[in-house]
This record gives C-alpha cells, sequence and structure tokens, in this order.
C-alpha cells in the first residue's frame, strides 16, 4: 500500500511539473478607429482581463482566446502604459500624437463659411451677381440703383437668415477631451483634442443616408467645409473618398491619403462610413 501511494504521489508531481506558467506579452501600440485612437494589444493566459494604466487614465480589459485589446485616447505627451496580469506586469511606449493645429482656428473657419452651404444655388448666383454688380453701380442710372438696393436688402435678408440657420450647426468653440461636435444631415462629427489642439476629426455618415441624393450631398458639403477648414484640399479628399468606395466594391481595404499634411482614412462598416483625419500617424 505504501508502495502504491507512492506512486501516486509521484504521479500527481509529474503532472504538477508539466503545468505551464501564466503568461503576458504586448504588441508595440499601433492606431485605431482610422488613427483616432491608439490601440495596445496583447496576449495573456490564466487571466480573464488584465488591468493597465497610462498616464493619469487607469481601466480593465477582457482577454478572449488569449488575446486583449486596450483603446487609448491620443494625447499629445508620450505615455507608458503598465499591464498587469494577475503577479505579471509588462510596459510598452506610446510616442505623443502630432496635432493638426489649434482647434479654434478650425472650428472659426469652419463657422466662418458655413452659412453658405444653407444657401441655395440662384441664391448663391444672386448675391455673386450682385457683388460683382457693386463695382460699378455708383455710374449707373437712379433707377438702376434703386433696383440695386432693393435686391441688395433682400439678399441680406436671405444671408441674415442663414447665419441664424447656421448659428445653431456651429462647431463649438472650445474642445476638451474626445467630443460629439454636431451632428447633422451631413453626418456626426467628433474630435479629440488637447491644450487646445485639435488631434482627430471624423465624420461618421450612415450608407442609408450616402444612398440619398440630399444626403449624399448633405455629406459632400461637410466634409468639404471640414477638408478646408483643416487645410487640405477638398479635391484630394474627393479623390480618395471615390478610391475608397471602389476598394469596398471591391471587398479590399481602403488607403489613406494625404493632403497638405493631414491624413485621411475612409473606414467602411456594414451600416456606416467615417472619415477620419489626423496628422503624422
Amino acid at each position: 500500500m505504501r508502495r502504491a501511494w507512492g506512486v501516486v504521489v509521484l504521479g500527481l508531481l509529474g503532472l504538477a511539473g508539466c503545468a505551464k506558467p501564466a503568461t503576458l506579452s504586448l504588441q508595440q501600440p499601433t492606431r485605431a478607429n482610422g488613427g483616432a485612437q491608439v490601440l495596445v494589444a496583447g496576449r495573456a493566459t490564466k487571466q480573464s482581463r488584465v488591468a493597465y494604466t497610462a498616464g493619469t487614465a487607469k481601466g480593465h480589459a477582457e482577454v478572449s482566446g488569449g488575446r486583449f485589446r486596450i483603446t487609448l485616447p491620443l494625447s499629445l505627451t508620450a505615455r507608458t502604459v503598465r499591464v498587469t496580469a494577475g503577479a505579471l506586469h509588462k510596459s510598452v511606449r506610446v510616442p505623443a500624437a502630432t496635432a493638426i493645429g489649434p482647434y479654434a482656428s478650425v472650428a472659426a473657419a469652419y463657422n466662418d463659411t458655413l452659412w453658405e452651404t444653407l444657401l441655395s444655388q440662384g441664391e448663391r448666383a444672386q448675391l455673386t451677381a450682385l457683388n460683382k454688380q457693386a463695382k460699378t453701380i455708383a455710374k449707373a442710372s437712379v433707377a438702376k440703383q434703386k433696383a440695386f438696393l432693393k435686391a441688395q436688402k433682400a439678399a441680406n435678408a436671405v444671408v441674415a437668415e442663414a447665419k441664424k440657420t447656421a448659428a445653431e450647426k456651429q462647431l463649438p468653440k472650445v474642445l476638451t477631451g474626445t467630443a460629439i461636435l454636431t451632428k447633422t444631415a451631413g453626418g456626426r462629427v467628433e474630435a479629440t483634442g488637447a491644450a487646445g489642439q485639435l488631434l482627430a476629426l471624423s465624420d461618421r455618415v450612415s450608407l442609408t443616408t450616402l444612398a440619398t441624393s440630399m444626403g449624399n450631398q448633405a455629406f459632400g458639403r461637410q466634409l468639404g467645409l471640414l477638408t478646408a477648414a483643416l487645410g487640405a484640399k477638398s479635391a484630394d479628399v474627393s479623390a480618395g473618398l471615390s478610391a475608397a468606395d471602389q476598394s469596398r466594391q471591391a471587398n479590399t481595404a481602403p488607403k489613406a491619403i494625404t493632403s497638405n499634411g493631414v491624413t485621411f482614412n475612409f473606414t467602411y462598416s456594414a451600416k456606416t462610413l467615417t472619415v477620419t483625419a489626423t496628422r503624422g500617424q
């Protein structure tokens, strides 16, 4: 009997010796969500979740199939992300993000021209004609001057109404952290900022909206205004968007484009398109 118990004990010790220890590993940080966030991915065994700290931020990430993903907002300062799984600890350095530029300047550029998109094609044509006529009206007859003043008064009323409506849809003057700036027929505009600087900006629109003529035009106008406010070229982004749509139809990943130093990523889901702008990815 003693010999039998000895065999059992030795057998159990042998099994214990074969047990694999818990593990934890981290990958180098990458960008996620079109570049608007930092992604720290890794592997962990014998844990259902891991804890992490990144500067003043902290939280947990679930482990599924031995893998976990931690997403963090962009920051102007480099950070060390420390991950803990049980008694194991690993750290990885996340570099600082490059700002697109002062947020206040971007918001002002967008807000100053927003009212123009609310005018009809005929109203815009009339304003252009009146501005051209204003250069020579002083030499015109009294009758023509009176007609001009009447038309100008009506046009000013249209502009005033457009500016009043635009005021309700303008971007906020201040941005802290990540926030939704506006929701319109042209999509949901979201941005991340820090210390007065804009780090990322995105416009998300449903594919259902894009399938309609009015929705497509609203998205195009809004994205055009945002592109100009960021200092990029609308023609570049338009070309990138067309190429992204072709990639989607071919079931391939859309390619990012860069215009005047601003990088635009095009991300499709089953229901939405998101155009994200960052700098220095």
